[in-house]
């Protein structure tokens, strides 16, 4: 009730600039956001002739309906079929996504009917939301039985294909942030096939970097194929442009083999453009061969623009074209 005068009297305030009374009014509403979503939402349609549609105002909408729709789906539900068509620039997507975040707490299943039902045309947020309400292992788990029999729905082909990758995906980028025990015994423990594994390479951003040597290692003898290398080189390039030293360390230290070579790959080209000399020499414990010629190619390419003396020596010895 003291929101809503305040509220009253900001809306009828004529010393405040439009921005600090749209923020004002936004953050009132959004305090009633967790514990009263269905007044939340009614302030501010009461408030919408009033607030400009910004971030702000959407971000509230969508808190609200999660709110209400992790208690009661149903009525979250049926308040966006009655009052999309009257606030189109705020029960847009984003906001409908907060109604399936919401339900995915307690009901995944349900939550991937919802995209249907509300008409979603970003199915990734959709199912970025779902994936991130499960918060343990175990749910998890429960949120990939609701995945399969969701997408058992789906007409086989291009949509079916997309939404699988897309759900698989977040839900491996998730279990990656726990940490290399937790999230390599999870994706193993899912019963995924090797197209649906093909997607570990999206975890790059959310593994630990004192993990990531683990992490590479898991996916070499995990994964199979040309994601496998993309994956592998991806995150090594990555590492090494963070922290050269510690990606070096480890690289010193793994066994020889597959994995290795083409951490290896990626590690010189990496460390071409400000250690040129240190690229080489690993570039040439790389088997004779297409993968050591192109790596020193590609060294060739990035060799600092300062030294040129260096690189066409480099060049003339390497016989690079």
């Amino acid at each position: 009730a003291q929101l809503k005068i305040l509220i009253a009297e900001v809306r009828a305030s004529k010393d405040l600039k439009e921005e600090s009374r749209d923020g004002l009014i936004n953050f009132s509403i959004m305090m009633l956001a967790s514990d009263h979503p269905q007044t939340a939402l009614a302030l501010l349609t009461e408030s919408s002739d009033d607030l400009k549609t910004n971030g702000m105002s959407k971000a509230v909408m969508c808190s609200s309906l999660a709110k209400w729709a992790k208690d009661d789906p149903a009525a979250a539900l049926a308040w966006v079929r009655a009052n999309s068509a009257k606030f189109p620039d705020l029960v847009d997507d984003q906001a409908k996504c907060g109604i399936i975040s919401g339900a995915a707490i307690n009901d995944p299943k349900l939550a991937f009917k919802l995209i249907g039902e509300l008409g979603l045309k970003d199915g990734d947020e959709a199912f970025r939301n779902i994936a991130n309400a499960a918060k343990t292992p175990e749910e998890r788990t429960t949120t990939l039985a609701a995945l399969r029999e969701h997408l058992a729905t789906l007409p086989e082909g291009e949509v079916r294909d997309k939404a699988s990758k897309s759900a698989f995906r977040f839900l491996m980028q998730d279990a990656a942030e726990e940490g290399f025990e937790a999230g390599s015994k999870w994706i193993e423990s899912a019963g995924l096939n090797s197209e649906q594994l093909e997607e570990t390479y999206s975890i790059l951003y959310n593994i630990k970097r004192e993990e990531t040597g683990r992490w590479v290692e898991w996916m070499g003898a995990k994964l199979t194929g040309e994601k496998s290398e993309i994956s592998i080189r991806q995150i090594v390039r990555d590492w090494t442009e963070n922290d050269h030293q510690a990606a070096g360390k480890w690289l010193a230290a793994t066994p020889a083999g597959p994995t290795k070579n083409i951490s290896i790959r990626s590690y010189a080209e990496a460390v071409a453009k400000y250690e040129p000399e240190s690229a080489e020499q690993w570039a040439m414990t790389l088997p004779p061969g297409e993968d050591r010629d192109e790596t020193l190619e590609s060294i060739y390419q990035k060799w600092p623009a300062n030294d040129e003396v260096a690189k066409q020596a480099f060049k003339k010895l390497h016989r690079i074209k």
